[in-house]
């Protein structure tokens, strides 16, 4: 599996044999930011954020072909570090995301 990570930290791709694109904004943000999705193949597995703990505070499956968004909501927990994790059976990927 390999990670390509951006300068502002959103993840563009991850693990080729998923062949998705994939970016987080916006980031640092206020508790609410937008997963988009372009995957070229399906792609199907869990979004799952975690606190500086390593506490799983959000989970979401997902199942995409093409182009997907959804907005994630996490305004009701406190100001840090967060991470997202994309998994599937072909792979992960991660990206940190900052809530100010």
């Amino acid at each position: 599996c390999h990670l390509y990570i951006d300068s502002a930290t959103a993840i563009k791709e991850y693990s080729s044999s998923l062949n998705a694109k994939i970016n987080v904004f916006p980031n640092p943000n206020n508790g609410v930011f937008t997963l988009q999705v372009n995957a070229a193949s399906p792609v199907s597995g869990k979004v799952n954020v975690y606190d500086a703990m390593g506490r799983l505070i959000y989970e979401q499956p997902i199942d995409v072909l093409g182009p997907y968004s959804t907005t994630i909501d996490l305004s009701r927990f406190s100001t840090g570090l967060y991470s997202l994790q994309i998994s599937t059976p072909q792979g992960s990927a991660v990206s940190r995301i900052s809530i100010e």
